[in-house]
């Protein structure tokens, strides 16, 4: 379920942003929307993340409407995104 971390000397630094999507491809003959059934399509992430020492994280938690409420395109910075 958990894909291991590639580069393991990685450190996320302050204003650092980090991303995940899905890209889904259909090869039934109906149309599949997104939802929480085995008849739906669901695209979840989860990142999990540490800090050292006795350094609290303000957020520690975040997520996204999904699709068609977000897109890459409405958030600043993510203008390198691999098609």
């Amino acid at each position: 379920m958990f894909a291991p971390v590639q580069n393991q000397s990685l450190v996320v630094q302050q204003g650092d942003m980090l991303a995940a999507r899905c890209i889904l491809k259909n090869d039934e003959d109906r149309l599949i929307k997104m939802g929480p059934t085995g008849e739906d399509e669901m695209c979840n992430f989860y990142m999990m993340y540490w800090a050292e020492g006795d350094k609290v994280l303000k957020d520690n938690t975040c997520f996204s409407p999904g699709a068609p409420f977000y897109h890459w395109a409405t958030e600043g910075g993510l203008n390198h995104i691999p098609k």
